[in-house]
């Protein structure tokens, strides 16, 4: 019995366990001890309060060690300008560029595909952005100094180790996505882990230790939501993937939690994983999942993009195709052109408590609500648009599900028509509803200086607290008795 048992485990984690090409190729002990820079860390290392190295002080790697790191990495070692360099005089200045960039700014894939690039512009410091003025100043900032451009699992090891034993700080950057700007930083070496591609779909895989068994895919660190929107179609299944179309999956988005439409339905993309394979602080390569290396499976699940390592490919659950029902409402104190349809400040704020209080129940009914308010010009211009997106819905029970919250804002002077309805396989939220004053892309999805605390908010913040509970008499008559020290 124990013999079979031992042989049904081996079996079970052999499923999926062909890796991409890519991540064959790793840094051997061998290799690590041929020069010190290269030597795999200690989990026993005592942890320094010391500072990073940056350029100009001693113990940054000279020219020669950078170039020698080059060559053991293959020529995959960049030192890149800021990508608008060329709209300042120098050696990189170029009008017709600069003119073509600043066209292009506001489109995210233009940043996904530089090496340093990334959409919350405020993180660089501002340092160099695009202008019209060429004699202004463009300076590092807040890039990068050197980028590796990982194309294997031996590049991340290689510039994990390197980073460490030189005490220089260490950045990821997947696709840039990053709203807290965690993908740049300055004086760094940055790991770009974008051409690290593949996906493999399972339509029955199991998982390591048995507990699940059913649709899967293994996908890569630099797998895009496209990628796997478009392996949906070809597969005709559904998956967890961001509603920006090109955000890295396994990066920030999948360690951080992860949402999408189906976030009620099916949980957020780290509810979903079922194993994963990440070089961890010591330049390891190390395969997590609930049987294995547990407490890092637990922390890589939501502990935040490069928190932990850095991810070079998942196994996550897949699902049924499943249609998805959305629906826009938007409300405004300030009225849309050629229309009078607009509402005080007061009907309003009365209209978003409306709106909070079905927040639950669009959770409790599998559904995602994707909201914003935005400013109108004044203190008092404001507009509120909700994408609200139902998982496998028919059009007529999405239309039972959101009369009440229509009919609670009709009844408050907010007039709301029906909203038009549309049932489709596609899963990208995006949030912006078809009106002309916002462009119609994910907040993801465009270049900026957005800030966000979170996309979320507990169950609790939509419950009202509790009333006190009434003073009995008893207590009432205690509380006022007359002593001899107040007599």
């Amino acid at each position: 019995m124990g013999a079979s048992t031992l042989i049904t485990l081996f079996l079970l984690t052999r499923v999926f366990a062909v890796d991409f090409d890519w991540e064959r190729e790793q840094l051997t002990e061998d290799e690590a001890l041929t020069n010190k820079a290269y030597c795999f860390g200690s989990a026993n290392a005592a942890p320094t309060e010391e500072c990073r190295s940056i350029p100009g002080d001693g113990d940054w790697p000279c020219v020669e060690d950078w170039s020698a790191f080059n060559k053991t990495l293959g020529g995959v070692l960049l030192k890149p300008r800021p990508l608008a360099s060329v709209c300042y005089t120098g050696e990189d200045y170029n009008e017709q560029k600069c003119a073509q960039l600043k066209q292009s700014w506001a489109r995210m894939n233009l940043h996904t595909e530089d090496p340093t690039s990334i959409m919350s512009q405020w993180a660089s410091g501002n340092s160099c952005t695009p202008t019209s003025q060429p004699n202004s100043t463009c300076t590092q900032g807040g890039w990068p100094v050197y980028v590796v451009n990982a194309k294997t699992v031996r590049h991340i090891q290689l510039a994990v180790n390197f980073a460490r034993n030189h005490n220089i700080r260490l950045v990821i950057k997947n696709s840039g996505h990053d709203f807290n700007g965690k993908s740049i930083g300055g004086n760094s070496l940055s790991i770009w882990t974008q051409s690290l591609k593949g996906m493999t779909y399972e339509a029955e895989y199991t998982s390591p230790m048995g507990e699940y068994t059913g649709r899967a895919i293994k996908y890569s660190a630099g797998t895009q939501a496209y990628e796997g929107s478009a392996l949906m179609s070809q597969k005709n299944m559904s998956m967890i993937v961001a509603g920006g179309s090109t955000v890295g999956i396994a990066g920030g988005f999948l360690q951080g939690g992860g949402h999408s439409s189906f976030t009620s339905y099916y949980g957020l993309a780290a509810d979903n994983v079922l194993a994963m394979t990440a070089v961890i602080a010591d330049g390891r390569i190390v395969e997590m999942h609930n049987g294995l290396n547990e407490d890092l499976f637990w922390a890589f699940r939501g502990g935040g993009g490069g928190t932990f390592g850095i991810v070079t490919s998942v196994v996550v659950k897949a699902f049924p195709k499943t249609p998805v029902v959305t629906g826009n409402i938007r409300f405004s104190t300030k009225p849309d052109r050629g229309s009078n349809n607009s509402i005080s400040t007061e009907t309003f704020w009365a209209g978003m408590k409306a709106y909070w209080t079905q927040a639950t129940s669009i959770c409790d009914a599998g559904g995602l609500g994707y909201s914003f308010i935005y400013p109108e010009g004044s203190p008092q211009g404001l507009t509120f648009t909700v994408r609200i997106s139902l998982p496998n819905k028919s059009l007529a029970q999405y239309r039972t599900f959101i009369q009440p919250l229509l009919s609670d804002l009709n009844t408050l002077g907010v007039k709301i028509p029906d909203p038009t309805l549309k049932r489709s396989y596609a899963h990208n939220h995006n949030p912006y509803p078809p009106h002309t004053t916002y462009p119609k892309r994910a907040i993801g999805e465009t270049t900026g200086h957005t800030l966000l605390a979170s996309r979320f908010f507990p169950r609790t913040s939509f419950t009202p607290p509790p009333s006190p509970k009434p003073t009995s008499q008893s207590d009432t008559s205690s509380k006022q008795e007359i002593t001899p020290s107040t007599a």
